[in-house]
Order: C-alpha cells, then structure tokens, then sequence
C-alpha cells in the first residue's frame, strides 16, 4: 500500500534528530541561535576577506561555507569562535598597520588553521556520536522492518487516524478491504451510504463514552465492489482524544455464507408451508423436529410448540402401533406409504396418505424421517362417487327429464332415450342410423328450420354448442315444441371427434312463465304501471341520452297527502282501490312515450321524455288539479285526495339514477312541507332540498354505521343531591365516522328520527345496555338501587316489537327490571299518549321504571302529567342552566319540584354547568342533578369491566359530594 500512509513515523514527521553522545540529539540548523551566530560569523569573514582584496560579495560567498561547515560538523559555538577569531585576527593585523592582502594572508590561514584545529576535535567527539546514532539507527531500522512485516501480511487491516478521523497509518489489508487509495480524509466516507449515517453515529457515541467502537458494515470501493467488514476501534491520547487506533476485518464471505443460509431456511419454509398437504421431519428420539404451517390447522396448535416434542402427544394411541412400525421401516433405510383415518382438531373423519421417507447422513446412516401427508379423503370420496355415478347413469339416462340423442362422427343418430323419441315424434327403431338433421329439427317460431343445424355444427369444429332463446322443434307429426338445446362433442383421447351428445328439453311451459314473470317483474301488481325497477332501468336510458345526446327529459315525483286517512279509516282494501283509482286519473294525462310507475305505497313517478321544465310542470299542474278534483268513495265514505308534486329536470349534469331520485323526493318533500297539495320545481340552491339532501345522505350513513357496528355508548352520571340516595347513570348513544372520530349527535339523529330509524337504533342501546349492565351485576360493580337510564324515542312508542324485545333482553341478560329507567320526552309522550300509556303501563308492571325528560318544554306539561305513571321528572335544561340569575326560571324549576314531589315522583336537573346552580338546586330540594359541572359523557368501560359502571357512576358522585359539602359550608 505505498500510496497510503508510511508505515515509518519518523519518515512522516521529518528528518530525524542525530544523537549526541550524551543521549540528547544535535541541533537542527533550524535552531535560532545558531543563525544567528552563523549569520556574525559570516558578516566577520566576510570583512576579513575584503580587507584582503576580494570583493563584498565574493567575501560572502568564500567566508559563508566555512563558518557554516563549521556550525553544521561542531555546532553553532564552534562556528560562533571560528568567526570570532577571524575577526580577531584581522583587526590585530589592522592596527599593526599591516596591508590590507597582508591582513587576508595572515587572516585566512589562521582561520583555516583554527577551523582545522577545532574541526579535528569535534570529529573525534562527532565520531563517537555518529556511532552511537548510527546503532539507534538500525535498531529503529530493525523496529520498523518488524512493525512493516507484521502490518503488511497480516489480512486484518490495521489503521491510526488523528482525532478528525483523518489517516496517520494504515496497512494494505486496509486498503483492500475499504477500497481506498488514500485516507487524507475522513475513512468513513469510504463506507457504504446506505450504512454510513448509522456507522457515524455509533463511532460518535463510542467517542463521547471513550468506549470501544464496533460494528458491521459495508464498504464500498470505486469499481462498485461491496465488500462487508466487522470493524473495532478504540481512541488514545491524555485527557484528550489524539486519535483512534482500529482493525477491519473482511468478513464478506462469511456474511454471504449466513445471508445464503437465511434464504435457505427461508425457502425451506415457504415450500414446507405451500406443501399440498402435510410434511415434517422426525428424528430417531421421535421428536419432530420441524412441520409445515398447516400442521397448526391440523393439530390445533401452534408450530412452535410441536417442533421440539414427541409425536406421541399429537396421535391417536389406535394409530400409533401402525404408525411406529412404518417409522422404525424407514429408520431402517425403507421407504413406506400407509392409509390411515385420522380424527382432524374439529372432529372432522379424513383419509389420509402417509409417505415416510428416510433421511441419510453422509456416511448412509440413517439420522430421521421426512413425512409427507396428503388428504385423499375428497379424492377417494369422488371417485367411490364415480363409480356410484357410472352404475346409475343407465337408469339416469332412461328416467331423466331431458331428451338425449348421440349420433356418430358421421352425424347419424346411434341412441335416443325414451324422452326424446316423445319429444321428437321419431321411435328409436325408426330414428337410429338416420342424419340426425332428419329426426332433431331445428327452426324458428315460424317453423322455418334453421340454415345451419347445430348438431352439424359441433361435428365440424368440436366445440360445444348452446342453442337457446326463440328456439323450436319441429317434431315429426309437425308440432312446435319450444326448446333449449345444446350440443357437445364426443373425442377420442388422441382428441379427434368420434361423435357428439345432444340434449334438448321441451320449454314450452317455462316460456310462457318467463314471459309472464317478466312482465310481473316489470309492473306493480296491483295497479298494473310499471314498477320502480322498471322505472329506473328506464330512468338509466334516459339519463345515457341526456349525456350523450344532450336531450332534455324530466321527472315528475308524486306523494298522496291522505292515503294514510283512507288506509287507517278503511282499511287495506280501500287503500288498494284507491291506489288503482289514483293510478289511473294520472295515467289520463300520460303520453305514449312517458312511464307511469308506482314507486313504493302511495307514491308515483312519471318519466317525461324530450319535456322541458316548463312543459313537466305544467302537466304536473294538471295532474294536481285532476288529482283535488277526484273524490274517492268506499262503503259510504267520501274523502278528498291531493298529492304533492316535486319536478326535477335530467340533462347532462346527471350523475346518476339516485341523484335524480334524491333531488325529485327532496322537490316532493318541501311542496308537502310547503302546506301540502302543491307543485314544487326544484331549482339548484334549493336550501330546502340542500337540506333534505343533507338528511338523506345522513340516512345512509347512520345504515352504513349500523352494519358496521360503528355506534357506542357513553355514559353520564345523574348524581344524587341527597346522600340517601344512589347514583344512576344515562346511556348516551354516540356514532363513529369512518375515520374514528365521533359525530355530533344533532347532526344525524333528525335524519334517523325523520326517516323512521331510531326504532332499529332504540333497540341497538337496550341490547347494548342491558348486557353491559348484566356484566356489571354479575361481577358486583353496581349498587342494588342504582339505576340505569335509556333513552327512547317517540317511534319506537308505536312500535309493537319494542315491548317484546325488551322482555326478551331482560330474560336473557338476568338483570333486574328495577335497574332499567327509561326516558321518554314530553313531545313523544303528548303526540302518542295512548301507546305511551299503555307501553309505560306494561313495563313498570314488572318494575321498569321511567323518566319524563325534557320536562316543561311543552304547553301542556302539568296536564298530561298526571295521567302518565312515571318515576322521574327531568327538568328541561333551559329552566335549570339560568336558574342561579333569572327569578322565573327559578320559579319553574321549583314548581316543577314540589309538583313532583307532591306526586310522588323524584326530580332530576338538567345541564348542570356552574357551582351555583348546583348549590340552589340543593336548596330546593331537587334530587338528583346531571350535568358537565359534575361530570362530563364518556366511554364506558370496556368488558371484563374494572371499576366498571362504579367508577363512572360514583366517581362523579364522589366529586360532586365535595363540591356538595363545599356548598353546605358556604351557606
């Protein structure tokens, strides 16, 4: 490695010092002091030498090599008096009055003389030091010699860098393995980029704990070759870092050695565990020693578990006679295949194929087993089932409802089954050996045949052929017969056709139900219009028009306003009539290329084409008119009917079907709201469409939530004022969005409560609740008086399977009926007393008990009031959050507590949000508050529960007792 750092430090750092006798080494001309006297010396010879006749600049030039050989043999004293006395020498001549060349011969012999005299002592003392330095010398010529041989056959590189990580010194081994030609820089640029930020951040922290560095990396040389390396290195120097000395050491084979293993075992897994069936290796102790994936399947446990124990635990004992003596034939050196019926981890019976394999080591003895499983319990299953097949296909063939004829490669009829010689008129006696266009022919509705016959036509090409649709058979007597018909051909295995199969069967009957059934598929049955399949496969064309062609349709949306009326007075049977009346008076004002159709109960769509708004609302205006003009008469009865018409346009703007819907239904919705029995034309920024848009979209996604079980519960206490009393908590239904977040609950709940949802969802937070709440009694966690409130809406007050649903939930969760409160509001209860009554008056008679909430919103609160039997009264918030400054809510709220408590019924305070406000609801003897200031809704916690409904029952109760005594203490 001669272009990377000499291995000799001296060579490095300069000209080495000689050594003087005493040990120490000579002065360097470097020396200050001795220019200095070399440079007085020079000035002195150089005057004595002009004074003798040469010029300055000779003088100089003949006086500079003596002083200097002088200083350089002896030392800058020497060359200091040989100056000296020349000087000397030729001043004495000067005042002797000698000429100035007397002066020069007289000087310059002396001098000489001088220089020689001393000269020839410094040589003897310079001898001695010359010999010693000259011993030091080949010692250190020796050292090196040693360090070089050692560092240069070593194969482990060897490097000192300064304390920049600079290169001092570095081995060719070094240069081999890292690639580099010098280490003027930084050596760990010649790392591999990928590896170098984490080998720069390991030798930094091994630098800051003074530690030793050691890692493995990649380097990567100029030609592109990555050679690994395991490198260690340690830092030196007194109370500072110097430098790092270090070693590399190549282990690249050995890393392509283990990286060479990896995916061998890697592979060996991937094709162990994609193995069809089962394989493992057992060793002579009977122990597997690895299995495939599908073993975990089989055995019910995981892989890690069955490789290292015996297979005796995994076996049946009435298999494992069998199974060992197989094993001991291949420890012997015998390949073995065996059938066996094992019991699989769920019970399942399988066949299955053993084979055993034994596995030799390199001097042929026999180390383990390789098993390979295959299942052939399928296999053997079908083809025992093929063989059952093939004895019945006789029978089949003679019993079977569908017509078989083959013929010969020829096309000559060779077999009929007795119900193709009904179906085609022809005996088999008669028909066998004749061209099968003879006796199967093929036409139309019309009795032409067919140009090419089918049969003919697979004989040719030997593919199958499927003849189906508008299709008949001309039997021999010359009746039509519909049928489907298909052809396939018979091969050899050299795969030359040797004939074909026909099968056709009579669809006469069939036909005429297809048609039927289309038509029905199609059309309402009852009025006979079309239907709202129907109508949006015609809605699908339209909108393809509009886009492609820039045609100009619309849609007419219609919604009865007193079918219900008619329905609930008369029953289902005038409401029927009425449907087939109603359909027909719209029907009166249709063209022959729109579509009338029932969409769904009492309402109806009509599909414009080539109609332009104006001209849609003008018949949507008359139809309104005709529609106010019509009385509907049943048994006696004479009642008004009107409809609420929304008209939308379809042009290229279209999207889709549903936003044609959506936007018409939206129209059809604020003429109803608009007072009923008028015209609506939707127009875009329709806010009341925006907002029934809104809602619909709500709609589906509160479904979509359902499905998907995106709804939870929170929980709130209602903290008891009375310390005689128990804490109770209301369950709140909250709903996930798809990312997680929670969605405000007024953003979705009038959707649902609008479109008829909150039944479904009512029962969603019972079931919820009331198992949470089994959960929670069954672990200890709720107090035996503290209740569980729920909330229900108004709907499900109607709804004849809530009452049903709840018995069944309480059986099957064993809570207690006391434990259940549920909230009804006070609009729900006044709009359906009589289901309120009657729903209330079954469930309390098992013990459940209610709360009227929102309590004093209505007009008529304090009236409806006694004749419903409730427990609690919620005061609406708006009364309580103000009660503490405004003297008329304080009043309500009040009232409405003696009045309660004058019924018997406990109160509870809404929206509790201040410490003020609880304080005077403590003193007027309110029982029980809710509300932020005590505690705010939050998730319940999850099963197994810990802490469960106490802690978030009575952890608010806990805190808002100390806010309580608080509250005591100030008053």
């Amino acid at each position: 490695m001669a272009s990377v750092i000499s291995a000799n430090p001296a060579e490095a750092n300069g000209p080495a010092q000689a050594p003087r006798a005493g040990g120490g080494a000579r002065p360097r001309l470097a020396n200050p002091i001795t220019w200095l006297a070399g440079l007085a010396a020079l000035a002195l010879a150089s005057e004595a030498l002009a004074r003798a006749g040469f010029g300055v600049a000779e003088s100089w030039w003949l006086a500079a090599p003596l002083v200097w050989a002088q200083a350089r043999l002896n030392g800058w004293r020497w060359g200091l008096a040989t100056g000296a006395l020349a000087a000397a020498w030729a001043g004495a001549a000067a005042l002797a009055g000698l000429p100035v060349g007397a002066e020069a011969g007289i000087a310059f012999p002396a001098v000489l003389a001088a220089f020689v005299a001393a000269g020839e002592g410094g040589r003897r003392a310079g001898a001695a030091r010359d010999a010693e330095h000259e011993r030091l010398r080949e010692e250190l010529a020796k050292g090196e010699a040693r360090f070089r041989a050692i560092t240069e056959t070593t194969p482990i590189g060897i490097f000192a860098t300064d304390a920049s990580r600079r290169g001092v010194f570095a081995n060719a081994a070094f240069a081999a393995i890292a690639g580099a030609d010098s280490l003027a820089a930084d050596w760990v640029d010649c790392v591999h980029p990928e590896d170098r930020e984490r080998v720069d951040a390991g030798w930094k922290a091994a630098a800051d704990l003074r530690a030793p560095f050691r890692a493995e990396m990649r380097f990567l040389h100029p030609n592109g070759q990555v050679v690994w390396a395991r490198v260690a290195a340690h830092a030196f120097g007194a109370g500072r870092v110097e430098g790092y000395t270090g070693a590399v050491e190549d282990v690249t084979e050995q890393h392509l050695v283990d990286e060479a293993f990896r995916i061998q075992a890697r592979r060996k897994r991937v094709m162990l565990d994609n193995f069809p069936g089962l394989c493992a290796y057992v060793d002579r102790d009977l122990r597997y020693r690895f299995v495939s994936r599908e073993y975990e399947q089989w055995l019910g446990r995981p892989v890690a578990e069955i490789e290292g124990s015996p297979i005796v635990e995994f076996h049946d004992p009435a298999v494992m006679d069998e199974f060992l003596a197989s094993l001991r034939a291949a420890f012997a050196g015998e390949r073995r295949s065996m059938m066996r019926e094992v019991r699989t981890r769920g019970g399942r019976m399988v066949r299955e194929r053993t084979t055993l394999v034994p596995d030799f080591d390199a001097d042929g003895l026999v180390e383990g087993a390789f098993l390979f499983s295959v299942d052939m319990t399928d296999r053997l299953e079908a083809e025992e089932g093929l063989a059952r097949e093939k004895e019945r296909l006789a029978v089949t063939l003679q019993s079977i409802a569908d017509a078989v004829v083959t013929v010969d490669a020829a096309g000559r009829v060779d077999y009929m089954n007795p119900v193709s010689e009904t179906l085609t008129g022809w005996g088999a006696d008669a028909a066998l050996g004749r061209p099968v266009r003879e006796v199967v022919l093929i036409g139309d509705e019309s009795g032409a045949e067919a140009v090419t016959n089918p049969v003919e036509a697979c004989l040719r090409d030997g593919q199958p052929v499927s003849v189906a649709g508008e299709n008949v058979l001309c039997r021999r007597d010359g009746d039509l017969r519909a049928v489907d018909f298909s052809v396939a051909p018979i091969s050899s295995p050299e795969g030359a056709v040797e004939g074909a199969v026909v099968v056709f069967r009579d669809v006469s009957a069939s036909r005429r139900l297809a048609q039927q059934l289309t038509w029905q598929a199609q059309h309402d049955a009852l009025t006979g219009l079309a239907n709202r399949r129907q109508f949006e496969h015609c809605l699908d064309i339209a909108i393809d028009s509009a886009r492609a062609r820039g045609e100009r349709h619309a849609m007419i949306y219609i919604d009865l306003d007193q079918f219900k009326i008619v329905n609930d007075t008369c029953g289902h049977a005038a409401g029927d009539r009425l449907l087939k009346e109603v359909s027909a008076v719209l029907g009166a004002k249709t063209r022959a290329t729109d579509v009338l159709a029932r969409l769904g109960g009492d309402e109806f769509g009509m599909l414009l084409r080539q109609c332009s708004m104006d001209k849609a609302q003008e018949l949507a205006e008359r139809m309104r008119g005709k529609l106010e003009a019509y009385r509907f008469s049943y048994e006696g009865k004479t009642f008004a009917i009107g409809g609420s018409f929304g008209v939308v346009p379809i042009d290229e703007s279209v999207a889709s079907i549903a936003d044609v819907l959506r936007a018409a239904d939206a129209a059809c919705y604020a003429a109803k709201e608009s007072g009923r029995n008028r015209v609506h034309r939707y127009q875009p920024g329709d806010r009341e469409i925006e907002r029934r848009h809104n809602e619909m979209e709500w709609v589906g996604r509160v479904r979509r939530a359902l499905e998907e079980n995106r709804f939870v519960l929170h929980g709130q206490p209602i903290v008891s004022l009375s310390h005689a009393g128990a804490s109770h908590i209301e369950m709140l239904l909250r709903m996930t969005a798809e990312d997680g977040e929670l969605v405000p609950p007024m953003a979705w709940i009038p959707a649902a409560e609008r479109y008829g949802l909150m039944p479904r969802l009512d029962r969603w937070v019972i079931g919820e609740a009331f198992r949470y709440l089994g959960q929670c009694t069954q672990l200890g966690l709720w107090q035996d008086d503290a209740v569980c409130a729920i909330n229900l809406s108004g709907a499900s007050l109607t709804d004849t399977r809530i009452l049903d649903f709840v018995h069944q939930e309480l059986a099957a969760t064993g809570i207690r009926a006391q434990q259940v409160c549920f909230e009804i509001t006070e609009t729900a209860v006044i709009a359906n007393l009589a289901q309120a009554r009657k729903f209330i008056a079954e469930l309390r008679r098992i013990g459940v008990r209610f709360a009227l909430d929102d309590f004093g919103a209505g007009m008529s609160s304090f009236g409806y009031l006694k004749a419903l039997p409730v427990d609690y009264l919620k005061i609406d918030g708006s009364f309580v959050r103000r009660i503490a400054e405004d003297p008329v809510d304080h009043a309500m709220v009040e009232a409405i507590n003696k009045l309660g408590h004058v019924m018997g019924i406990r109160t509870i305070a809404e929206f509790v949000e201040t410490e003020a406000v609880l304080n005077r609801l403590k003193q007027l003897g309110v029982d029980y508050a809710q509300g932020h200031f005590l505690a705010k809704p939050g998730p319940l916690t999850p099963y197994p529960v810990s802490a469960g409904l106490l802690a978030a029952a009575q952890g608010p109760r806990r805190e808002a007792d100390n806010r309580l005594s608080a509250a005591q203490a100030s008053h």
